[in-house]
Formats: structure tokens, C-alpha cells, sequence
């Protein structure tokens, strides 16, 4: 079989692939266009309970990268993955395979009115366009993208020492962060945030896993957020709306039916 009735046929079962830079600087994917199939990864409602759906679709619709050893991304490596390049991929395979237009309807709350409007948003605000190389205009013009790690640590950890002295060091967010933090939603305790990312302190030299923050001051939970902050920021998910009359308010996009399934609003 000649070359390039080799790549007909792959194209034929792959669609038109895109490669798409990730936000640690240094790795990237090549995914394929999404197909039927592939609903039905998305809407497995056991694997979703475990958000484990959305690993099972990344890995499904990757066909190379850098990011493993061996070119391939199995569901526990989306699942082990820093949220942000998880975040990309999933946004950037919406537009490759679906386009960059959603649309979505919204309610705006009694006190304003209740009505209804229906709206139409660019989902190319939530990425930049390469994350290898990203211009300092971009950032201005894209104050809602996905956010990038300045510098994402080799052996999974960062590290801080308090003005205390205390010894710590914390992943960056990931599936089962995001996990932990859907199950305590309710409570939605403050250091929820913290707690997800694993944060463990050091004694003889031996790592622990934090159970309790009494014995932190409040100089130095200011300075575990911070850290936080800088190194291993969130994404939310939202794009800001407006009204015919002039209200405005933050909508999940992600969240939106409308995100894997157009038209289903």
C-alpha cells in the first residue's frame, strides 16, 4: 500500500488531527477530530462520578505526544495530568471538532427581571493560541483563558517553607483534586483548595500528609494561597455575559450541554 493511500485511510478514520502545545511549556498532543463513539465516553455516568470520563475521552482522542515515555496517554495519565493541560486539550478538541461558536440559553434572576435570552460566544477567548509562545497582547486580549504554569515541577511537587520554618510541599491540582472538591462543595471550606492538592509537611525528614491547619498561623495559611496562587492557578470555566439590558454576570461555558453536544440546550 502506497504512503498515501496509508494517510487516505487515516484520515478517512481520523478526521483532520490538530497538534496542540500545552501550557507547562514543553509538551503537546495530537488529537483526532471527536466521533460517535466518543459520546459515549463523555456520558458513561459511571466513569463520570469519578470524573473519569473526560480522562477516557482525552486518551481516546490523542494519537501522539510528548508528554509519556512511550507517545501514548492512558486515562490514569490524564487523570495524574496538571488540570490546565487538561483543560486545553478539552477546549481545543471542542473547537477542532465541533467549531469555536457555542450557544446556550440563559436565565437572568428574578431581581433583574427573569427573562431569557439566548446567546452565542466565542470559545477561542478560553485559549491562547499557542502556549509555547505566548504574546503579552494575548493576555490582555484573553483575560479569561485557561492560565499557563510558569514552572511546573519535574518530580510532581511543589515547595515552600514558611516564615515559620514549616517544611511543605503540595501537587498542582488534578482529577482527584477536583474530585475531593466536588464532593465538599456543600461545605465549600476554605481550605478545601489546599486540601485537594495533597499538602504535606516535612519532619526528620520524612513527608506527612496534613490532617488538621491548627497549628498554622494565619500569616502562614496566607502564604500557603499565595503560593498557590502564583504557581498552580484555577480555571473556572466562565465567560462573561451580557444582557439586552445591560446586566452582566459570569456563565460556565463548560458546563453548557451545548459544549459537546450543540444544540442540545
Amino acid at each position: 500500500m502506497e504512503k498515501k493511500e496509508i494517510l487516505e485511510q487515516f484520515k478517512a478514520i481520523n478526521g483532520e488531527t490538530l497538534l496542540v502545545n500545552l501550557p507547562d511549556g514543553k509538551s503537546w498532543v495530537e488529537i483526532r477530530e471527536q466521533n460517535g463513539a466518543d459520546d459515549d465516553l463523555l456520558s458513561n455516568r459511571r466513569r463520570a462520578e469519578s470524573l473519569m470520563n473526560f480522562c477516557d475521552f482525552i486518551s481516546s482522542i490523542t494519537l501522539r505526544t510528548n508528554y509519556t515515555e512511550n507517545g501514548k496517554l492512558t486515562p490514569e495519565d490524564v487523570a495524574s495530568m496538571p488540570a490546565l493541560m487538561k483543560y486545553v486539550i478539552l477546549v481545543n478538541s471542542r473547537i477542532h471538532s465541533l467549531g469555536k461558536t457555542i450557544g446556550f440559553q440563559y436565565k437572568w434572576p428574578e431581581e433583574v427581571g427573569g427573562y431569557i435570552e439566548n446567546y452565542e460566544e466565542d470559545l477561542s477567548q478560553l485559549v491562547f493560541n499557542d502556549y509555547h509562545n505566548i504574546t503579552d497582547e494575548e493576555i490582555i486580549e484573553k483575560p479569561l483563558a485557561i492560565p499557563f504554569y510558569d514552572n511546573l515541577p519535574t518530580d510532581g511537587y511543589y515547595y515552600i517553607t514558611t516564615s515559620k520554618g514549616k517544611e511543605l510541599r503540595y501537587r498542582p491540582m488534578d482529577t482527584k483534586g477536583e474530585k475531593y472538591l466536588i464532593d465538599n462543595m456543600v461545605e465549600g471550606k476554605k481550605n478545601d483548595a489546599i486540601i485537594a492538592r495533597g499538602l504535606e509537611f516535612q519532619d526528620k525528614g520524612q513527608w506527612h500528609k496534613v490532617a488538621t491547619f491548627a497549628s498554622f498561623s494565619p500569616k502562614e495559611m496566607n502564604e500557603i494561597r499565595k503560593d498557590i496562587q502564583i504557581n498552580d492557578p484555577e480555571f473556572t470555566g466562565n465567560i462573561l455575559i451580557e444582557s439586552s439590558k445591560g446586566h452582566q454576570t459570569y456563565y460556565n461555558v463548560m458546563g453548557s450541554p451545548g459544549f459537546f453536544y450543540p444544540g442540545e440546550i
